[in-house]
């Protein structure tokens, strides 16, 4: 009976190195970034006032509150998507019932009874 090779034999000795070269750079870039972020900030008003020199609102109201940092497109976005990616398998599973998912379940068991 042939033997069987591993992946890894496969692999140059470099491949760990290669990945943390890759790493530190993606850490440093992204260390970079956020330095930056926090120098290149606009400045935040003490206080505002409207033109009769009544304050409109504050520091502390605007850093409380969260509006320094605008709305968050996040809490809406990502249920969006994530309903748009269930979407086709559900009108799949709607359209032709459960056979398909059978089918492939069956595919799957015997592609896996018969590699061991």
């Amino acid at each position: 009976m042939a033997e069987r090779t591993t992946p890894l034999e496969f692999l140059s000795p470099w491949w760990r190195n290669s990945v943390i070269f890759v790493l530190v750079l993606g850490f440093t870039v992204l260390t970079w970034i956020a330095v930056r972020s926090y120098q290149d900030a606009p400045p935040i008003p003490d206080r505002v006032a409207s033109g009769d020199g009544t304050t409109i609102f504050t520091r502390d109201d605007i850093l409380v509150t969260g509006a320094y940092l605008g709305p968050e497109f996040l809490n809406r976005a990502i249920p969006r998507l994530i309903e748009w990616l269930r979407m086709p398998g559900d009108l799949v599973f709607i359209a032709l019932g459960a056979f398909p998912l059978l089918v492939a379940t069956g595919f799957t068991y015997r592609m896996v009874r018969n590699r061991s």
